[in-house]
């Protein structure tokens, strides 16, 4: 079953490459994958360091018989998820123009446009992971393996449809609409295994941050008449001053967590301290 996710993952993040190239030829493959690896690749780099961190944890508290710890566990590692992923998803959304303009030559720079669609299809590619964790916990890859085949195969057919008449971008959706598909076959098969409640509640906190940190981020970028890169750095910066204010003041925040991230800080800065 492993080997199908992977070839079916792999279906699904490549496969529309090919019908592009089918239908309209190098150029817009060319478009399409500059754009595309750059959203794709920023919002899987923090899935993966999720994936990296929760599985070994979430295996042990598994294997230990703790159903009540592991729902706890899965609710936790969720909602650091929705704060820490979506508020980048939205913020690369933003700064798509000038992150493409800076990382890609000039020819390319037009396919800006999709990167908001791959970064979110990438987001909910994440999101089902905390579903389809559940698989390898109760040994049902294979449930797994449908779910991924499944989300390639309408990827496929939404791909011939669509790619021929509208190009790279109609992709781009192709691939929003499929990873979608799989988030909902993920929550909805999983529970039959496991049940878990959904932090909405951060869900929704994420949210409200997010979109206001990024209509900041966009007009505050409009004002400065600087570099690609400087209004890059400036827009990072500035997301998560403002992203980080709205959570505290939204209380998203326990008083435990705010004092371990205090304690962190503090650790860092007597080392700091100590090497000087």
């Amino acid at each position: 079953p492993i080997t199908a996710i992977n070839i079916a993952t792999w279906i699904l993040s490549l496969c529309d490459r090919y019908i592009i190239q089918f239908a309209q030829g190098s150029a817009q493959v060319g478009l399409y994958s500059a754009s595309y690896a750059i959203s794709e690749r920023t919002i899987f780099l923090f899935s993966s360091l999720f994936l990296i961190a929760e599985l070994p944890i979430a295996i042990r508290i598994w294997e230990r018989e703790k159903l009540e710890e592991s729902r706890q566990f899965r609710i936790k590692v969720t909602r650091y998820y929705l704060i820490i992923v979506l508020p980048a998803a939205i913020g690369l959304s933003v700064l798509a123009r000038p992150a493409v303009s800076v990382l890609t030559a000039i020819e390319y720079h037009s396919a800006y446009v999709i990167v908001p669609l791959v970064a979110f299809g990438a987001f909910l590619v994440g999101l089902a992971h905390r579903y389809t964790n559940v698989f390898g916990l109760v040994k049902r890859t294979h449930v797994n393996m449908f779910c991924v085949l499944g989300s390639a195969v309408l990827n496929i057919i939404l791909n011939f449809l669509f790619v021929p008449k509208y190009g790279y971008i109609a992709a781009a959706f192709t691939t929003l609409v499929s990873y979608a598909f799989l988030l909902i076959l993920a929550i909805i098969v999983s529970r039959r295994y496991f049940k878990w409640p959904f932090p909405f509640k951060s869900l929704g906190n994420s949210i409200i941050a997010s979109v206001i940190m990024g209509v900041s981020v966009y007009f505050i970028g409009k004002c400065f008449l600087l570099s690609n890169i400087m209004n890059i750095i400036i827009g990072i910066l500035l997301g998560l001053i403002i992203y980080t204010i709205l959570l505290l003041i939204l209380k998203e925040f326990t008083a435990i967590e705010i004092q371990t991230v205090i304690n962190i800080k503090d650790k860092f800065l007597k080392r700091m301290h100590l090497k000087n």
